[in-house]
């Protein structure tokens, strides 16, 4: 008997609890998904012990038995879009290329293949640091750590430091010739589907003979249930050379995703005529298809 008291307050206050977290939806646009399959999107009038009550723009109004409903989720401009509800952007921390500000989770582990030439894994420590470490371009190595800092639910900064190196290319050539360091300070505006970044930073070989400064600047808006838009770009000073594409990104699977785009490489060319002490510069360009693959763990 005492057994099956015990059960019935539980079960009393747990059915407390359910109502109590059912009225945050009252009179908000929700999307309720049903067991057989089933999305109905509409305004949540009331709620019974046994069935919700909404109303929507395809059916009108609609009861639904609380013992079919499998969630029950608020609609957002994150996640609704186009009129259609869509899954959230889970690769949300990176462009084509390049992360942004907005942090990685805390055990969200992410491995990306940018132009599918490169392996790069990136693990969020926690919810503001974040590492990664992989190959680029088949020839050379490196690791990174990033610290990414929410300022407000559509502001954040983040800063950055890697260290890498060639490992196979000019055998003879000096070793601090062939290892690199990086840093970048950069901000974003907005959130997971839809934000813009700029960012400085300063590269340098440990010789000192190849640096430069750079900027960044990277872009993402959703444009529907598995596509997101992506532009991104970079600008070494130095060396008057740089990189800028577009690139869309289809979502395959709930932790996979496909790139597909293009970048246009760019630089200044010096160049003299046959005996003329003129020194002339030329802008040069070719593009770079931007084909790559994600995965979140």
């Amino acid at each position: 008997m005492k057994s099956f008291t015990l059960f019935i307050l539980f079960f009393s206050a747990s059915l407390k609890l359910f109502s109590q977290d059912d009225s945050v939806y009252l009179n908000k646009m929700v999307i309720i998904f049903t067991n057989d399959g089933g999305e109905h999107i509409g305004r949540l009038l009331s709620i019974s012990e046994r069935e919700y009550y909404l109303t929507t723009r395809k059916n009108g109004n609609v009861y639904i038995p609380k013992y079919a409903i499998r969630k029950i989720e608020l609609l957002t401009d994150e996640n609704f879009v186009n009129n259609k509800f869509i899954e959230p952007n889970r690769f949300y921390p990176y462009y084509a290329i390049c992360g942004n500000a907005l942090p990685v989770k805390k055990g969200d582990l992410y491995l990306r293949t940018p132009f599918l030439l490169s392996a790069i894994a990136e693990v969020g420590l926690n919810d503001r640091w974040a590492w990664s470490v992989g190959t680029f371009s088949l020839f050379a190595s490196g690791t990174a750590l990033r610290y990414n800092l929410p300022l407000t639910k559509s502001n954040s900064l983040g800063i950055c430091a890697g260290y890498g190196g060639v490992m196979f290319l000019f055998p003879d050539a000096d070793p601090e010739d062939k290892q690199i360091g990086y840093s970048r300070v950069y901000y974003t505006r907005g959130k997971a589907e839809r934000n813009v970044t700029v960012g400085v930073g300063y590269s340098s070989n440990l010789s000192g003979k190849i640096y430069s400064p750079f900027t960044t600047h990277g872009g993402m808006i959703r444009a529907g249930k598995g596509i997101v838009f992506l532009f991104e770009g970079m600008l070494l000073a130095q060396y008057k050379a740089g990189m800028f594409g577009a690139t869309c990104r289809m979502f395959t699977k709930k932790k996979r995703a496909l790139d597909f785009g293009f970048n246009l490489v760019l630089w200044e060319e010096q160049y003299t005529v046959y005996r003329s002490p003129l020194v002339y510069r030329r802008l040069r360009a070719f593009p770079l298809p931007a084909i790559g693959y994600h995965i979140k763990f």
